[in-house]
């Protein structure tokens, strides 16, 4: 169960509930969820207010795990859930307005073949490998109102432990949408490319590089003024991404010739420190990148 409440109505709230059964090799899994997400819609001109986006997704998921061996597994599962959105507005009376979209409802089933063999460490996955293939089709005709799309996506992570506390992570993913109303991806922000903001640059076509060099950074932080604080194992991480996103890929310009400077265009590069920190209940993320 995780939830989080934005105001006193239970309308307002993310919510996601889990079960697993897993008494047997295979694993099976049910969910419900509720998502909010919220945007600010900027004026093209001085007329005009902001206006306030909610997207609201609601539905349900099952997931069946298949283990192959000790390392692989078939993932099969399917998500059904109805996609709102909701525009708030001042008009020019002062009075607040609210538009409702009407609800489009997706039926997604995805299958996925993945292969784990990462050895974790205090912080992450410090040796091993983690890939990951999905393909997801929605069925567009359980509803009059549906969408139709499909994804296919790969993600593939190496970590190689160099020494005693040294190890060096790699990622490289691709992303692909298809479909009347294919999907776009947010490139930008801590899973993507860092040094961008989140959602900076959209495309049906996606792909990154991710690499990150880790290491020992504070061994232990002890403080008694002015909070009695012990931090034990801070670890340091120096990192470089390099994406871009796309609709067609013969129009994708990694680079163009300005004043007689060659400049990035499509091609985004992102560059950092930052550190990690186990809270025993999550791990905590720093990152400095530009």
């Amino acid at each position: 169960l995780a939830f989080d409440l934005y105001s006193r109505n239970l309308l307002d709230a993310n919510f996601q509930v889990i079960y697993w059964f897993l008494p047997k090799r295979w694993d099976l899994g049910a969910a419900i969820f509720q998502e909010k997400s919220y945007y600010l819609i900027f004026p093209s001109s001085t007329e005009g207010s902001v206006t306030l986006m909610q997207e609201i997704l609601r539905g349900g998921s099952v997931l069946l795990r298949l283990p192959i061996d000790k390392f692989h597994r078939f993932d099969v599962g399917a998500d059904a859930f109805s996609v709102q959105q909701v525009f708030e507005w001042i008009d020019e009376w002062g009075e607040l307005v609210e538009e409702r979209t009407v609800p489009h409802y997706v039926v997604l089933p995805t299958i996925s073949w993945i292969r784990d063999t990462a050895l974790w460490g205090y912080t992450g996955p410090i040796n091993g490998e983690r890939w990951k293939f999905s393909f997801a089709k929605s069925i567009p005709q359980v509803a009059k109102h549906s969408f139709d799309y499909s994804i296919l996506y790969g993600d593939i992570r190496n970590y190689n432990r160099i020494s005693q506390g040294f190890s060096f992570a790699t990622r490289i993913y691709g992303f692909s949408s298809w479909g009347k109303d294919a999907l776009y991806y947010p490139l930008g922000g801590s899973e993507s490319v860092r040094g961008y903001d989140y959602y900076s640059f959209y495309g049906t076509k996606a792909g990154f590089l991710n690499l990150e060099l880790r290491y020992p950074f504070i061994e232990r932080l002890k403080m008694r003024f002015p909070l009695p604080l012990d931090i034990r194992g801070v670890r340091g991480v120096t990192f470089c991404d390099i994406g871009g996103v796309t609709d067609e890929l013969k129009n994708f310009k990694t680079a163009i010739k300005s004043k007689g400077q060659i400049k990035l265009d499509d091609l985004k590069v992102g560059f950092g420190t930052g550190i990690r920190i186990n809270i025993s209940i999550a791990i905590l993320k720093l990152d400095f990148a530009w």
